[in-house]
């Protein structure tokens, strides 16, 4: 689809499940290195997902009903993304016919199965099969599944607070987390893929007040004991909430800078100064773990988390400030009321910002774990004016 890279020969729905323990291995792969920031998924109950999947010996000519329809099409997407993963990575042999183009058809046609008022993991499984599109070079193709999977999250009034009544009379800690989580990796996506595509971001801040997810762990979620579940700084919702929030300053990047209303030069730029202070208010926030501390010396999922955040507010900086490059600062008349001294400090943290997504880059590329779902990597590169 426009210039998206093409399916093989065997792109269809048609699969055989692997073993178990293999299926395992798969989901632990998206956990901790595939899927580490937009985590709209509790790993327990896709693991219980998974064992109903093979106690139900689902097959092409067995196929699951109700509820576990979409449920399946979940624990195919994470076969399909994970199994990405190893195919990009140096030394790991896959199985053709078990690839994850078949595995991602297997999901996306589960998904069409599905009758009935749209579920939380409806909407889980679309989001995972727009993050498999974007991972294999399908950005075009992730642009249009991503729209219906925004459908559903408005549809399911994930993008306002949970009620009041459902919090006392109706839904988990875990299913409100659950929300939270799934509108929030939706919104970050949604303003990546503006700047991507240099296309209208679909959610604004003005049609929603869903709150930021708590900062819990797996094991602690399924408990509606706060005490039991207090936030640690080594959680893995950390990460995802910080990005979330780095997500939230990109989209006012997009908004003020970018802007088609007219505005002046000078005020382009006041508003750059402006937001990149905030930018860098939001690095001060992070905790050692994902700040001072190298991230090779973390475990391998705050490791690749750090990873994740490092380009991510390096590629925030640059869209903050790369319009500072591309004026005429030597002509006195177009002079904008800026200090000089401040103009000079905003091109260097541009430039900065894109040395440290190289240095990252070949980092990871020296130690070959730079594979094709890091998407980051190839649809968001340093602007034009610094590759030159």
């Amino acid at each position: 689809m426009f210039g998206d890279k093409p399916y093989s020969d065997y792109h269809e729905a048609g699969f055989v499940l692997p073993t178990y323990e293999r299926g395992l291995e798969l989901v632990n792969v998206y956990f901790d290195f595939s899927i580490v920031t937009y985590r709209f998924l509790h790993r327990r109950s896709v693991e219980a997902w998974l064992k109903q999947v093979y106690q139900n010996n689902t097959s092409s000519s067995n196929l699951p009903d109700g509820p576990m329809i979409a449920r399946t099409a979940i624990v195919f997407m994470i076969f399909a993304v994970a199994t990405l993963y190893e195919e990009r990575s140096p030394g790991i042999d896959t199985d053709p016919w078990n690839g994850s183009e078949r595995w991602y058809a297997a999901s996306k046609y589960m998904s069409s199965l599905e009758i009935g008022p749209p579920r939380l993991e409806t909407v889980q499984a679309r989001l995972g099969q727009c993050l498999y599109l974007l991972s294999s070079s399908r950005a075009n193709e992730c642009w249009f599944a991503f729209g219906t999977a925004l459908q559903l999250v408005t549809a399911l009034g994930l993008h306002r607070k949970c009620p009041a009544k459902m919090s006392k009379n109706g839904g988990s800690y875990l299913e409100r987390e659950l929300r939270k989580c799934i509108f929030w990796s939706a919104y970050t996506l949604d303003k990546y893929l503006s700047v991507m595509f240099g296309r209208p971001r679909l959610l604004h801040d003005e049609d929603n007040d869903q709150e930021l997810p708590d900062e819990w762990n797996d094991d602690d979620i399924v408990s509606d004991d706060p005490k039991s579940r207090a936030g640690s700084p080594d959680s893995m919702m950390v990460a995802s909430v910080l990005h979330f929030r780095l997500g939230r300053i990109l989209g006012e990047i997009s908004r003020q800078i970018y802007t088609i209303s007219p505005q002046s030069r000078d005020q382009s730029l006041e508003a750059a100064v402006h937001l990149t202070s905030e930018l860098e208010k939001w690095k001060e926030t992070t905790p050692p773990l994902f700040n001072s501390v190298r991230a090779t010396s973390l475990i391998p999922p705050l490791c690749r988390q750090s990873q994740v955040l490092q380009l991510a507010y390096s590629h925030a900086i640059i869209h903050a400030t790369r319009s500072f490059l591309l004026n005429d600062f030597t002509d006195l008349s177009r002079r904008p009321p800026i200090p000089h001294p401040t103009v000079t400090t905003h091109v260097g943290k541009c430039i900065k910002a894109a040395e440290d997504v190289l240095k990252l880059v070949e980092s990871l590329a020296k130690q070959g774990v730079l594979i094709q779902s890091f998407w980051f990597t190839h649809y968001n590169p340093p602007p034009s004016p610094l590759r030159t």
